[in-house]
Parts: structure tokens; C-alpha cells; sequence
């Protein structure tokens, strides 16, 4: 599933025009990209919570000529499913 899937899925179910949905999951995902941004946790309830989680400093390989790299230190976007979410995943809801 995709978004337009989830667009056109939501649109049905609510009765709200695709437009307005598509509004609504853009400014969603944009908010939760800029909290993550400022290192803020996202945490929606039942589902799971967003965090930008610090990647230390590390030496890593040039795979071509073997040298020895500094990766510099870094942030990346993850994601922790939550319990209502895990056992819907698992078919126990």
C-alpha cells in the first residue's frame, strides 16, 4: 500500500474529499520530519514512536582502494512499533 492507496482508502471510509486527506498525511509527515529534525521524539500512542537516533563517530573502508575512513557522527530517523501495533502484526487484535 501507498499513500494514494491510503488517500483513497481514507476518503472512502470518511467520506472526506481526497484533497483534504492528502492535506492532512503531507502536514503529518512534514510535523513528525521536522521534530525529528530538532532531535524531538515522535511518540503516537498504540502505534509507535519516531526517534532520531545518534550514530556515534567510526572508521569504515573505502571498498575501491581500502583506505581507512572517518565516518563522521550522524543522526538517523527510527522507528519503535508499538504494542497495539506489534500484535496486530502478529494477528492477535
Amino acid at each position: 500500500m501507498n499513500k494514494k492507496d491510503i488517500v483513497d482508502t481514507l476518503s472512502r471510509k470518511n467520506g472526506m474529499t481526497k484533497k483534504a486527506i492528502e492535506t492532512i498525511i503531507n502536514g503529518a509527515l512534514d510535523l513528525i520530519g521536522e521534530e525529528l529534525s530538532q532531535k524531538k521524539d515522535v511518540s503516537l500512542v498504540g502505534f509507535g514512536v519516531f526517534k532520531a537516533k545518534k550514530r556515534t563517530e567510526r572508521s569504515g573502508r573505502n571498498p575501491n582502494s581500502g583506505d581507512v575512513l572517518i565516518i563522521p557522527e550522524t543522526y538517523t530517523p527510527k522507528f519503535y512499533p508499538g504494542k497495539n501495533l506489534t500484535e496486530k502484526v502478529k494477528g492477535r487484535d
